[in-house]
């Protein structure tokens, strides 16, 4: 059984809280001790019967759709972006290629050589042995 709070906010002038405790009877020692006994305005709480639960939740169904979808299209923008990337560096391989002198190789100043010719990197850090 189920009580709609919903419904009963509207008829009570004060706070509530979303739990409710409904006793079916009340019999202490042969006396009825239910709401009903007491005398004044209060009445037996009578509630009806409640709608059958549905097998399939088709809000949430259409919820993991549209999570599944959305992991569609984020997948598909990361592939394009990977796809581009490496077209976009075939491209300038092919551009540095034609650029190349004939025998193919590029004009790079030769690697320095002994420890006079070395001067370390402003972001490398020193090591001293």
């Amino acid at each position: 059984s189920a009580v709609s709070v919903a419904e009963l906010i509207n008829y009570w002038d004060v706070s509530s809280y979303p739990g409710f405790v409904s006793a079916t009877a009340e019999v202490v020692g042969g006396q009825d001790l239910s709401a009903a006994a007491v005398p004044g305005k209060l009445l037996p709480l009578n509630i009806g019967p409640q709608p059958p639960e549905q097998h399939i939740n088709w809000l949430n169904l259409f919820y993991s759709i549209e999570w599944v979808v959305f992991a569609g299209f984020a997948f598909f923008i990361w592939w394009r972006l990977v796809k581009d990337d490496y077209h976009r560096d075939l491209e300038e391989a092919l551009e540095d290629a034609e650029e190349a002198p004939e025998g193919g190789l590029h004009e790079t100043p030769p690697p320095p050589h002994g420890p006079e010719q070395q001067q370390p990197d402003q972001h490398q850090q020193k090591v001293q042995p």
